[in-house]
């Protein structure tokens, strides 16, 4: 059976390239940017928002970051593009490559760099971008912006797209614009004016000046400024007069003043104000600059005074406020009123922008963009933006470019969270094994950030000193952590105040077989609830950590090592390792440590043996490399130039993954997740090893029982198990796992129904960040839209065939059924080979559908019903006929391709004649008597046993219903089912459309009824 093409979200087909073979396996990096620019020039407008569009900015910002990037790493960095800004498409395209490319990767999972929510689009232009300006609204004209590009194109954004207005033979030094003109100049002395009096000019001073600054006023005064300093303004373009000064360096800024007057803004750090304006003075005295300019040069004296603040960087100009950064990294600002100038953090400001109330956006060369009010230091917002232009699309909007990317950022939505400072830089981060999804995170000044699956679950501080290592607390399911910190040792609830447990400084814990916390403080490593310590160091402990035996390992300042149990002896090493930090056990007999700096600076990483031996394992580390080590021996660095490296736990480098300005200052490693903490702002990383060709398409999730709990196990891309908690016995209104699931999935009150989808999230996101998010990424294998199959390998218990699996998904989402491409959930039984009379396929049986009807009058209207879907199916080939009523003819059923069974049901008996219900045992026996039908459908209350019993007896696929449906309800899914399984969809694809169809009617609950059952090896 055939699988049917998907489509995009933009409703192309097949829209990117995904034969890999074609570009070497995905290593031929140009062949793959010429066939996506190709196919962008094939959809029309290469600057609308298209996802091809959005790739090739990808692959410009690998290749300038890293040169000729490999294949990998361009890969990762459209992954990281598609991530941060919220594109699934691209985002299952990036990882497709990956698993084309065969090699292991770090599979970026989620960031709070770039929240999507501030992001409203991104753009392309013909060629990469040289001048940029923006304009606010007006009583009758729209706000907007207007770009040059080197390739001399102008184009302006209008509808929320951008829009060519004039291909010019040279590059476009600079733009002004207006709703209803354009004013731009560039080399030789060329300006252009379009517009309602369009004009096209030459400057004539010898020899020709580029023009570098233009600047156009809302009564239609134009001016301009040259590379050598020359200054023209006036009324019309053939009205331009110079300014009455002498020339003096490039002209980097020109902006127009309230009162009429000219801002000029000069490479060499000359600020002017001009008055062309015949009825006022030729000159006005330039302002001084806000606050004592500290150190920098003075005013130039003369009849036309100006003012001197030295080399400048980049400068903006609006309303008659200034803003000027200088190299030293120091900002000056003129007339916001406010005390200047103001330092900021960025060593290289490559743009600057005003809004009209008072912002100020500072770009620099560490991709961060600061949205600040001058003066107030608690104002800033950060975007991490790359831009060499940026202009305010009014107050709310902000527009950047870089190379030929535009993207339009919102400043009032604050995102998943505002900006940070220089306190919040994180130094270190924590999971918990029974709560994948949680992350938390401790920062230099004392804060705690916790994160589910990316998005701000709590927030709390402990005073100011610095975090230095988290834990939850056993058994606490995350939500308790225990937090070590320069000022004591705290237990944070989430959503609860902080609670102090010891003062002093807390520098390290961990936890011991048992759950009992050990701590260091001070000198001593103390166990909870024990007032004396277990040991005592010489020096301050500097890291401590506990193996899954219960051995502990403790490092002081001096290089004193201490291995012990609690109870027992411990073993002392006394200065075997000064400056170094323990990070976790390697396994049982061995421990790795980070180095202290040698001699030129480098670090390394170390196993160290119970007995004192010390081996190298990974040399060469930079200073301000952070490391971990996971429960397997694998080893990771992080380093803010380095990137994020994955090590075997013989130091074998992996793989190798960029990671964002401020990367490596801290890091994690857990059950094959890397947590990143990069600057302020953090990242979960899924360690994928190199892809397994058998597992493409197909994900099985086997639900086991192991001492009274209910777990689930996978094998890809790694084995991999979560706990959801206590088995399943029922549903129960008590608790918040399974049973209670259950419950509210029973229920017809629309408001238990709500809640089942809550808990079904919450379980899900657990479930997906232990590894199914991972293992469908491994299914889906080079195929971007490969649909992905979820077996659920369920043993023969009714309880556990009771929950409502199917309901199970990651945050944000959605139902599985809803996404694109479709990931289809399945259960599976063991049952026996088909017989060599059942029918394998559709075309091997005559393709005959034959329908029971049990005895009840509410099925009376189910042949009306049945005559219409024999319709739809004839043209299909597809015959439908009525069987006679069980135990009217003694002869069993007719071999049939397809059964429907529309009667009562439960876990004993099915209601197919009158006098009490038939067997489970005799109502198989009799339908599989000439041979199992390949696909069953039973439409009746609680049919999952019968389901799993026709499996057994060598039916291929049966659906059934978990709990009590609607007879007319349900007839949309089973016309909408059977009639695309008999188009070519197979059953699972076949089910997820008729179930979204069914969901659609509005009856509640809907999607928690119907399930699907395979047997074990067919394919549907």
């Amino acid at each position: 059976m055939a699988w049917g093409r998907r489509r995009l979200p933009d409703g192309s087909e097949d829209a990117l390239p995904k034969d890999w073979s074609r570009y070497r396996a995905g290593r031929d990096v140009e062949g793959l940017r010429r066939s996506i620019g190709l196919l962008a020039e094939e959809t029309g407008d290469r600057t609308a928002v298209s996802t091809s569009a959005f790739i090739l900015a990808c692959l410009d910002r690998a290749a300038r970051a890293d040169g000729s990037a490999d294949a990998g790493t361009a890969a990762l960095t459209v992954l990281r593009a598609a991530v941060e800004r919220g594109e699934p498409a691209v985002e299952r395209w990036a990882v497709a490559w990956l698993e084309a490319l065969g090699e292991p990767y770090p599979r970026l999972r989620w960031t709070t760099v770039a929240p999507e929510e501030r992001l409203i689009t991104s753009l392309v232009a013909d060629a990469p971008v040289t001048a940029l300006s923006a304009w606010d609204a007006t009583v009758t004209d729209e706000p907007g912006f207007v770009v040059g590009t080197r390739q001399g194109g102008l184009a302006r954004w209008e509808g929320g797209a951008l829009r060519a207005v004039e291909h010019l033979p040279w590059t476009v030094h600079a733009v002004a614009g207006s709703a209803r003109e354009i004013l731009a100049g560039g080399p030789d002395g060329r300006w252009v004016l379009m517009g309602p009096r369009e004009h096209r000019g030459r400057l004539s001073e010898r020899p020709s000046a580029p023009v570098t600054a233009v600047a156009l006023r809302p009564d239609g005064w134009i001016a301009l400024g040259t590379e050598t300093g020359s200054v023209l303004a006036g009324p019309a373009p053939a009205a331009l007069r110079p300014m009455e000064n002498e020339r003096g360096g490039r002209v980097l800024l020109l902006a127009w003043r309230p009162d009429g007057g000219l801002d000029v803004v000069r490479a060499d750090g000359r600020v002017d104000v001009w008055s062309p304006d015949p009825d006022t003075a030729a000159h006005t005295p330039a302002p001084r600059p806000e606050g004592r300019d500290r150190g920098g040069p003075t005013e130039v004296p003369g009849a036309r005074p100006s003012v001197m603040v030295g080399p400048v960087d980049a400068a903006a100009g609006r309303a008659g406020r200034l803003a000027l950064a200088r190299p030293d990294g120091r900002l000056l600002t003129f007339g916001t009123g406010t005390e200047g100038p103001h330092d900021i953090r960025h060593p290289h400001v490559r743009a600057l922008a005003w809004s009209a109330g008072n912002t100020l956006a500072v770009c620099g060369t560490d991709g961060r963009l600061e949205v600040r009010t001058p003066g107030r230091d608690d104002s800033a917002q950060v975007l991490p933006v790359h831009a060499s232009a940026v202009a305010f699309l009014e107050e709310e909007r902000l527009v950047c470019a870089e190379r030929g990317e535009i993207t339009l950022w919102s400043t009032t939505r604050s995102g998943l969270e505002e900006g940070r400072r220089a306190e919040d830089r994180v130094t270190c981060v924590a999971t918990d094994s029974h709560a994948p999804h949680r992350v938390v995170a401790g920062t230099a000044g004392g804060g705690l950030r916790a994160y589910d699956r990316g998005v701000l679950r709590a927030a709390e501080r402990v005073g100011f000193g610095q975090v230095d290592q988290l834990l939850a607390e056993p058994g606490s399911g995350g939500e308790v952590w225990l937090v070590a910190s320069d000022t004591g040792l705290y237990r944070w609830r989430l959503d609860e105040p902080v609670e102090e447990l010891a003062p002093g400084a807390c520098t390290a814990l961990g936890a011991v077989p048992g759950g009992e916390a050990v701590y260091a403080l001070g000198s001593g490593i103390h166990l909870a609830r024990q007032e004396e310590p277990l040991w005592r160091h010489p020096a301050p402990v500097t890291s401590l950590v506990v193996g899954p035996l219960g051995a502990i390992a403790s490092l002081d300042y001096s290089g004193d090592l201490v291995i012990g149990t609690p109870g027992r002896s411990h073993r002392r090493h006394a200065g075997l390792l000064p400056g170094h930090r323990v990070l976790g056990w390697a396994d049982r007999d061995s421990l790795v440590c980070l180095s202290g700096a040698d001699h030129r600076g480098a670090h390394a990483l170390v196993r160290v043996t119970k007995d004192g031996r010390v081996t190298e394992v990974v040399g060469e580390l930079p200073p301000e490399t952070a490391a971990a080590v996971g429960e397997d021996g694998t080893l990771v660095t992080a380093h803010p130039v380095r990137g994020l490296r994955v090590h075997e736990p013989n130091g074998t480098l992996r793989s190798v993954c960029p990671v964002p300005g401020g990367g490596g200052g801290a890091v994690g490693i857990s059950q094959g997740r890397v947590v990143l903490g990069a600057g302020t702002e953090l990242e979960v990383h899924d360690l994928m090893p190199a892809a397994d060709d058998d597992a493409w398409g197909e994900v099985i999730v086997r639900v086991r029982r192991e001492d009274r709990r209910c777990r689930l196990a996978w094998d890809s891309p790694r084995p991999r198990t979560v706990d959801l908690g206590p088995e399943p016995c029922g549903p129960e209104t008590d608790g918040t796992g399974l049973d209670r699931l259950w419950h509210d999935a029973d229920s017809r009150d629309v408001q238990s129904l709500s809640e089942a989808a809550h808990r079904a999230q919450l379980l899900g996101e657990r479930v997906w960040a232990a590894g199914i998010a991972a293992a469908v990424d491994r299914a889906r294998g080079p195929d971007p839209d490969r649909p992905v199959r979820l077996r659920w390998d369920i043993p023969d218990v009714a309880p556990l065939h009771g929950v409502p699996w199917e309901l199970l998904h990651d945050r944000g989402t959605g139902l599985l059924c809803f996404q694109e491409p479709p990931v289809t959930t399945v259960r599976t039984v063991v049952g026996r080979p088909a017989g060599r009379g059942a029918a394998t396929s559709a075309e091997g049986t005559g393709r005959r559908l034959t329908y029971l009807l049990g005895p009840e009058p509410a099925l009376d209207e189910i042949p009306k019903e049945m005559a219409r879907l024999a319709r739809r199916l004839a043209p299909r080939g597809v015959r439908v006929e009525r069987a006679p009523r069980f135990g009217e003819a003694s002869r069993p059923l007719r071999h049939c391709d397809v059964l429907h069974v529309w009667a009562h049901c439960g876990d004993s008996g099915i209601g197919l004649a009158g006098g009490g219900p038939t067997d489970l045992g005799r109502f198989v026996e009799w339908a599989c008597a000439s041979g199992p039908p390949r696909l069953v459908v039973l439409v009746g209350c609680e049919s999952t046993r019968a389901a799993r019993l026709l499996i057994e007896a060598g039916t291929d696929a049966v659906v059934a219903m978990r709990r009590t449906v609607m007879t007319g309800a349900v007839s949309v899914l089973v016309e909408d089912f059977t009639v695309a399984h008999a188009s070519g969809l197979a059953v699972d694809q076949a089910f997820a459309r008729a179930l979204r169809a069914y969901i659609r009617t509005g009856h509640p609950g809907a999607a928690a009824v119907p399930v699907i059952y395979l047997r074990e090896g067919s394919i549907p």
